[in-house]
């Protein structure tokens, strides 16, 4: 029996993210729904999970404008020495204002840049050969 295949899929719980993570879970991956807000995350990963007949969905949470929640969350799946095939990196954010993060960084380039480029970067050891890694932006 061959290995499943892990997918992370950043925003996975709205818009886009939802449809990626439809369309991988049809796929056969075993998929982490990395998400801001686990409670709405969870709802979309019930109907997905029934919807696809795909019940590997997880839901952990993570915040793309905070580096120690990025760090947090990568350190979680180092933890488990997944092999992951996909890392779409698919959240984002445009802020209509000037915001800075806790970090110091402008948030929309925290959520949209910084965050997930660190999230990659500690997630490349876990990469299987042959791995994806895709990056979207609003």
């Amino acid at each position: 029996m061959s290995e499943m295949k892990w997918a992370i899929i950043t925003g996975a719980d709205g818009g886009m993210g939802t449809e990626i993570t439809r369309a991988v879970a049809k796929a056969g991956y075993r998929i982490i729904m990395a998400c801001y807000n686990p409670k709405k995350a969870e709802i979309v990963r019930e109907h997905l999970s029934k919807e696809t007949g795909n019940p590997y969905l997880e839901v952990i949470a993570i915040d793309l404008s905070s580096m120690q929640s990025v760090v947090s969350f990568a350190n979680q799946i180092l933890e488990r020495s997944l092999s992951i095939a996909l890392l779409m990196n698919n959240a984002g954010t445009m802020e209509t204002g000037f915001h800075t993060t806790s970090d110091g960084f402008e948030r929309t380039v925290s959520v949209n840049y910084m965050g997930p480029y660190l999230l990659t970067r500690k997630l490349v050891p876990l990469m299987v050969r042959g791995a994806r890694i895709v990056n979207m932006v609003s």
